[in-house]
């Protein structure tokens, strides 16, 4: 059975600041895509000016981006293509409503995407227990988008990217974290690799 929509029943949403809200998968620690133009989407006010920000540790603006929302009152916004860097912080404005996300890395962002075989959770596998244990790795990070049938602003709020350290890393799919972690360890040191997971379990028919 479908879950119902939700909201947060006042509590904190990490994706909204008054009648501005961006895409859950914006949070602290996510990764954008290097050398490809960023793209920052989500609701405002129709017609109400949003921007978009980049800035380093020292708080120096490296990227900005500012459009009016449209008449459906979402907006896109696109900031320039940059090379592998981080950390740095993500502000979204519009009005007097912001939202700051903080240690953001420019790397690899790649897509997991299946069913049970992507779903499948890395403390499972085999020697899972001795990789969970065993991981720190800071710069190889990973975000489970929520699994509901219809919008849940509640799952939503609560997801986000996490670091593959122990505990967390526990939860992440076993195929995006070897994956993740030979593409680590292939690349130059410093370059943050992100794997956004995104499954479905498989649906038995009504006959088994």
């Amino acid at each position: 059975m479908a879950e119902p929509a939700e909201s947060n029943d006042g509590a904190h949403d990490r994706t909204r600041s008054g009648n501005l809200r961006v895409a859950a998968i914006f949070s602290d620690h996510m990764v954008l895509q290097r050398n490809k133009p960023i793209a920052v989407f989500g609701e405002a006010p129709v017609s109400e000016s949003v921007s978009a920000s980049l800035s380093d540790g020292q708080g120096q603006e490296v990227a900005r981006a500012q459009e009016s929302a449209d008449n459906d009152g979402t907006f896109m916004l696109t900031l320039p293509a940059m090379p592998a860097s981080g950390p740095l912080t993500l502000q979204v404005r519009c009005g007097g409503d912001e939202l700051a996300f903080h240690d953001v890395m420019v790397g690899e962002v790649w897509l997991a995407g299946g069913q049970s075989n992507i779903e499948f959770e890395l403390h499972n596998s085999e020697f899972g227990k001795e990789a969970v244990a065993d991981a720190h790795d800071p710069l190889l990070r990973f975000y489970n988008t929520p699994k509901s049938a219809r919008i849940n602003l509640t799952a939503e709020s609560a997801s986000g990217w996490q670091t593959a350290e122990a505990p967390q890393v526990a939860h992440m799919s076993a195929i995006g974290y070897y994956f993740g972690k030979q593409l680590r360890d292939a690349l130059a040191n410093g370059i943050a690799v992100g794997v956004v997971v995104a499954t479905s379990a498989a649906r038995r028919s009504a006959h088994g």
